[in-house]
């Protein structure tokens, strides 16, 4: 190829790139090329440091439905107003406060992608907020974002309004310390069915232990048109179905079809969940039937004289719950 044609191909190229660079630069901003990259009306962004009420360090880890106080470190909240800026090299003359500071607390779970707003009924400063982390969080964080109403002079003489903000983000985990909430469904093979689980109530209860509402349904648990609900069972390794509450009727030649239902508030450690048939309730069920059978076949085991349908259940962070329900053998 001609070296003069080449050179003036390569140049053009180049043109035509420079072009494009310069017109896709911002194309974000497509249909307003005119707009500026810098604020027409400089505003200061001071900074914020979160830490706890006594101005320490938060902890990298918080738990569950524990109310933690957090504080605000910043220079907005303060009586006298700033000067400076941390972007920048700006420089606010003769700046006032027009209003208080507005403040606006957030729980973050990043690994959702989720923020919930924090509101508190308790007495603390206006640079404070009680905080309440209601869902375990690998990732979660607290952050803070501050705006305040105020003026300064600009060099020419004109009276600027704006409005100055401050913010920061503080991460931690939140562990879990709620128990699986977890029931089960029963089918008597050719016969009667129901299902039984229990609801945390009130929910993000705190302190320790935590409460639960058992529910009730089909005709196995005499409840063949509607939910029944018993409240006050203690959520944890001991819920013992009251008999009054939810008995089951066999025979010594049913077989019955288990599945379990429900789930854990984090995560359900699906290696760990066991039920079965055992003798007696509380502590750890003594099992008399195979576990984890589909089908539970009576005549294939001794029915013990006290017996119980178990279910034993944890979740990732080792908060266990098991479940007896009271079996009646009919002859």
């Amino acid at each position: 190829m001609n070296k003069k044609l080449l050179t003036l191909l390569m140049i053009g190229m180049c043109g035509c790139s420079l072009a494009y660079a310069q017109e896709s630069s911002r194309p974000w901003m497509k249909g307003a090329e005119d707009t500026p990259v810098r604020p027409l009306i400089p505003a200061p962004v001071i900074k914020m440091i979160i830490t706890d009420e006594k101005g320490q360090k938060l902890p990298s880890e918080v738990s569950e439905d524990v109310p933690i106080t957090v504080m605000a470190n910043s220079d907005i909240f303060f009586d006298e107003p700033v000067e400076k800026s941390i972007t920048r090299n700006y420089t606010f003359l003769q700046p006032q406060w027009l209003d208080n500071p507005s403040t606006f607390w957030y729980i973050n779970d990043w690994k959702k992608n989720k923020a919930t707003p924090a509101s508190t009924t308790y007495n603390v400063a206006p640079n404070q907020m009680v905080i309440i982390p209601t869902t375990p969080a690998e990732k979660g964080a607290v952050s803070c974002f501050t705006s305040r109403k105020m003026s300064y002079i600009r060099e020419d003489g004109k009276k600027i309004i704006c409005y100055a903000h401050s913010s920061d983000m503080r991460g931690f985990k939140v562990t879990d310390i709620t128990p699986p909430t977890c029931g089960l469904e029963i089918q008597v093979v050719d016969g009667l069915t129901g299902k039984c689980w229990p609801i945390e109530n009130p929910p993000n209860h705190y302190p320790l232990p935590k409460t639960a509402d058992m529910y009730f349904s089909g005709e196995l648990f005499n409840a063949p048109d509607e939910i029944r609900l018993v409240e006050g069972y203690e959520l944890g390794n001991n819920m013992i179905v009251k008999a009054d509450d939810g008995v089951i009727n066999l025979k010594k030649t049913d077989v019955i079809k288990v599945k379990v239902i429900g789930d854990d508030n984090y995560k359900l450690d699906t290696d760990k969940v066991k039920y079965g048939v055992c003798s007696g309730a509380g502590g750890e069920p003594a099992a008399v039937s195979p576990i984890n059978e589909e089908q539970i076949d009576f005549t294939q085991f001794l029915i013990p004289e006290n017996p119980y349908l178990y279910l034993d259940a944890s979740d990732a962070s080792g908060n266990r719950q098991v479940l007896f329900i009271p079996i009646n053998i009919i002859e």
